[in-house]
């Protein structure tokens, strides 16, 4: 059931700046993937992967580091209104992963750290995705308590502010 807790939610500016109002917060629960593919085909991918529209979070896993030669992006999560899918790597064709890194670029871009993701885009596939949002950096200048012990990760996020039962 939803929360009947009470947050304070920016509604635009006003005349006299922001505009901060009481707003009824909303559990969002995880939703179940509509597909999860491990090492799949073009034809998979394709057949998996909705045409290209709207927002999309970003998700990279990745191995290795950054900046070493072995530093790869093993798999790549994807959630939009459409649901969310994830695509394991390991295995796949250059010509599936050139399809994925294509379409990537079609979509305007979410993450929850665009530095981390798109520096691993950038070096893995030459790259630059249409970013629009940070969620990281959003959720750390919202949360600017400071008090010690506070965290800004993704985790964090879900548990707090999205009031995940656990991640």
């Amino acid at each position: 059931p939803p929360s009947t807790q009470r947050g304070l939610v920016s509604t635009g500016l006003g005349s006299q700046g922001s505009v901060l109002k009481l707003v009824p917060a909303v559990q969002r629960l995880p939703r179940k993937p509509r597909a999860i593919l491990s090492g799949p085909t073009l034809a998979q991918l394709q057949e998996a992967l909705p045409l290209p529209f709207g927002t999309w979070a970003v998700d990279l896993e990745t191995s290795g580091s950054v900046l070493s030669e072995d530093g790869q992006i093993t798999g790549v999560g994807l959630a939009s209104e459409w649901g969310c899918i994830y695509v394991g790597l390991r295995g796949t064709s250059d010509d599936t992963r050139d399809y994925l890194w294509d379409w990537l670029c079609t979509i305007d871009a979410v993450a929850h750290n665009v530095i981390f993701d798109a520096t691993w885009l950038r070096r893995v596939t030459g790259r630059w995705l249409n970013w629009r949002w940070c969620t990281y950096g959003l959720y750390k200048q919202l949360a600017t308590e400071g008090y010690p012990g506070q965290r800004w990760g993704l985790e964090a996020a879900q548990l707090d502010v999205l009031r995940w039962p656990e991640s």
